[in-house]
């Protein structure tokens, strides 16, 4: 077999350029596409990663006020693992004796551990602060990018009693003078929507336990054994002995879901583009290496026709592209190995704990495996084929493009180029034309979709309307979880000549079809109401609008009947219409979002509203301004908040916020949460939370100062 080893030594010394140009691109785009299929995957679970990282509870229950001995008793119940709390407090920096409410941030404070032992605080900048020390705290990122806070900073903090959230002016509790020691993200603060976005400061237990008298409300994140079991035995248990509405118990599945839910969208485009590449390599492969197998089929012929094993020149034949598709395979190895860290893509992307290389051997494994056989059965059927040589001689091929060309009198020059391009005849004058048209329609097809992707989310991110913002200006009182005073707010608004209509809305909670779904009740007269995707607004009290991804969930349609309420006494519904719904309403507790939630007749909303009693007026205001209003209308509608009248649980606290030129078309939230001026914040909504988030929330906390949510239209 002499003869064969040199048949195959002289053709890699004559192709080994051709072997590795295919090499290199069959290996560079099947590379790209397992880097894509592994980060649609990684993407994926990104933030089940994460909160494995961060050893993430089951539960947690919020509870007006603290009590010690009742947050024991719960630890201790049956099926608790492990238990821990932190306290919401009124802390604001202190800026020569004088709150400084411009620097307003919610006062996380870790009563035994919470945020350092389980559902522990990623620092993405400096540390933890150290639980033993009362003089380090930590920012979220988003403190840090509103006030500027650094690692370092020193700061005077100190609590402001509940006794003066009336609108007194506030006393100063505990100050305390502390070092920003880290800037990172909670576990809830991940994945979130505009409703839940809000600086917080990270405080130890050092320092809270020198000021428990501040806190006025506490959350207890559980570890359970069995999470469905012991959390109906703990609900069970906490309604023996508290109000219903002052305790709330979150499941952190409800987080899980809505977040693979949001970031699903990021996913599939991954691994539509992973499909896509993988296409691409398969086809400019497979033609690769049939035009290997085929450069030598001339001496293939010539060497059986000197007694060669015709076997024996099969076997040398494919050994160039055997080496062309090892090569292949170890460079698309590398290229998804080298550029793991880049993913996974989302807002869990930075956290997720994962970090650095990530090695997908199922995703690695099938590719190389399907590249083998893609190959395999690419080279049998070059193979199995006669050659080109062999078929021209017999049965010469004749284009139909050029026979056209000919019997339309085309010019030498144009036919000459056909037939270089279509006939076969003689191969060395031919040009590869199947293979440009190929690789052109490929990349024309990638860019169509690229590019309408990139329009979508450009179309969904500057239009508010889509994602349910279909007003100007959104007011909520008390992040919401206040109620303003119907009669005195309406006489504000109504009297206002900029403002062309408004609506009042309630906000809650209730059970649709046995779901727990949340709620907006508004007027069926409103004015101004979420944009509807078919069907039509409320126009009786015995009607209800569905988000559409609420209308999924429950398999319901316009025209069916659902039922609100408990089960004792549930109320029939019909459905009337399908709306894409804001994300507003209470502050970290569930509230409608992207297509979650419904819409319904204030009376159907439960009368203990976010576990606030009597409900005398809305929670939120949506207000449309008339065509060329005065740009400084909102700034006169906003200017004191004590033309707004509250109940005294509607808390208001500043925004640093910048000013706006116009005021037609565009969509912003303004809140009141501390006495003092309000100001517009015209936030711009990021692709990441249109596209990452659309439904739920971590945490639950009566409230706390929160960033506006607004886009230019």
């Amino acid at each position: 077999m002499s003869w064969l080893w040199f048949i195959v030594q002289h053709r890699i010394g004559r192709r080994w350029r051709d072997c590795v140009i295919a090499a290199a691109l069959i290996g560079l785009l099947m590379g790209a596409a397992l880097f894509a299929l592994a980060g649609a995957r990684r993407t994926q679970s990104s933030y089940d990663h994460y909160l494995r990282s961060v050893d993430s509870s089951d539960i947690s229950i919020s509870q007006d006020g603290f009590d010690p001995a009742r947050n024991n008793e719960v630890a201790r119940s049956a099926g608790v693992i492990s238990a821990r709390t932190y306290l919401g407090m009124q802390v604001v920096v202190v800026v020569d004796g004088v709150p400084d409410m411009t620097q307003f941030s919610e006062g996380v404070a870790s009563y035994d551990g919470a945020f350092f032992d389980h559902d522990r605080f990623v620092a993405s900048r400096g540390r933890v602060p150290d639980q033993r020390n009362a003089n380090e705290i930590a920012f979220d990122d988003i403190a840090a990018q509103r006030y500027g806070y650094h690692i370092g900073q020193q700061l005077d903090i100190g609590i402001v009693s509940v006794a003066a959230l009336d609108g007194s002016a506030p006393t100063i509790e505990h100050p305390t003078h502390v070092t920003v020691v880290g800037i990172g993200a909670f576990p809830d603060q991940i994945i979130e929507d505009d409703a839940d976005r809000t600086p917080r400061m990270l405080l130890t237990p050092a320092f809270t336990a020198t000021a428990l008298d501040g806190a006025f409300y506490n959350l207890q994140y559980l570890q359970l054994g069995d999470v469905d079991t012991n959390a109906e035995t703990i609900r069970q248990h906490l309604a023996t002995y508290t109000d219903p509405g002052s305790v709330d118990i979150h499941y952190i599945s409800v987080d899980r879901a809505s977040a693979r839910r949001g970031l699903r969208p990021l996913s599939i485009t991954l691994a539509v583009l992973g499909v896509i590449a993988a296409g691409v390599a398969t086809v400019i492969g497979a033609m690769a290496l049939a035009r290997l197998l085929r450069r030598d089929a001339s001496d293939n012929d010539l060497v059986v026709a000197l007694g060669g094993s015709p076997r024996g020149v099969r076997v040398a034949s494919v050994v160039l592209p055997a080496m062309a598709i090892v090569g292949a395979a170890a460079t698309a190895v590398i290229v998804a190995i080298v550029g793991s860290p880049l993913m996974p893509l989302g807002p869990a992307g930075s956290f997720d704990g994962s970090g650095g290389v990530d090695i997908d051997v199922a995703v690695i494994g099938l590719g190389v495996i399907a590249m083998i056989v893609a190959a395999a059965i690419a080279g049998a059927v070059v193979i199995s084929r006669p050659t080109t040589h062999t078929r021209d001689r017999t049965h010469p091929r004749h284009s139909r493009v050029l026979n056209r060309a000919v019997l339309a009198s085309s010019s030498p020059t144009f036919t000459t180029g056909l037939r270089m391009s279509f006939e076969g005849s003689r191969q060395s004058r031919r040009v590869p034309m199947r293979s440009v048209i190929a690789g052109t329609a490929i990349a024309v097809a990638m860019l169509v979709v690229a590019l309408g992707f990139a329009s979508n989310v450009r179309s969904l991110t500057h239009d508010p309307r889509l994602y349910g913002w279909n007003w100007d200006v959104a007011l909520r009182a008390g992040q919401g979880f206040g109620q303003l005073d119907a009669e005195q707010s309406a006489s504000i608004l109504d009297g206002d000549t900029d403002i062309e209509h408004w609506s009042a809305a309630a906000v809650g909670d209730d059970l649709i079809n046995g779901v727990d779904v949340p709620l907006f009740g508004m007027s069926p007269s409103a004015d101004v109401h979420p944009s509807l995707l078919s069907g039509r607004f409320l126009a009786q009290t015995d009607e209800i609008v569905l988000g559409a991804a609420t209308a999924d969930a429950l398999d319901a349609h316009i025209g069916d009947v659902v039922r609100i309420g408990a089960i004792a006494s549930p109320r029939a519904l019909r459905i009337v219409g399908i709306a894409t719904l804001p994300s507003i309403g209470g502050q970290h507790v569930l509230h409608p979002s992207l297509g979650l939630g419904a819409i319904v007749a204030p009376e159907h909303v439960p009368g203990v509203v976010n576990g606030l009693p009597g409900s005398p007026g809305p929670s939120l205001a949506f207000i449309r301004f008339r065509d060329g209003a005065d740009p400084a209308a909102v700034q006169r509608l906003v200017a004191s908040p004590r033309r707004w009248p509250q109940t005294k649980d509607s808390m208001c606290s500043p925004l640093n916020a910048r000013q706006r030129s116009s005021v037609p078309r565009r969509s912003e939230t303004h809140h009141c949460s501390w006495p003092s001026s309000w100001q517009p914040s015209p936030p711009q909504r990021s692709p990441s939370h249109s596209l990452h988030r659309s439904a739920g929330a971590a945490t639950t906390s009566p409230c706390c100062e929160h960033s506006a949510s607004a886009t230019n239209s």
